[in-house]
């Protein structure tokens, strides 16, 4: 793999040395969906970083505003 397709993973645009990496987005509440068509970087990164899964989320209570209950 070469190194501009990893940086185009971590948000690089050089598509000309680089591949796709197949990184879809979708926002909405609490952050949104990130699907990943291949996760061999997303993997190897986890390794890298000394860790066996990518954490879970902890969900964040949103406050009611004034008034509302």
């Amino acid at each position: 793999m070469k190194p501009e397709t990893v940086r185009n993973y971590f948000g690089g645009y050089n598509y000309k040395e680089g591949k796709s990496v197949g990184i879809h987005i979708e926002p909405g509440p609490n952050g949104g969906i990130v699907v990943l068509d291949d996760t061999t970087i997303f993997d190897r990164a986890l390794q890298i970083l000394g860790l066996s899964d990518y954490p879970e989320s902890v969900p964040v209570p949103i406050e009611a505003e004034e008034g509302e209950e």
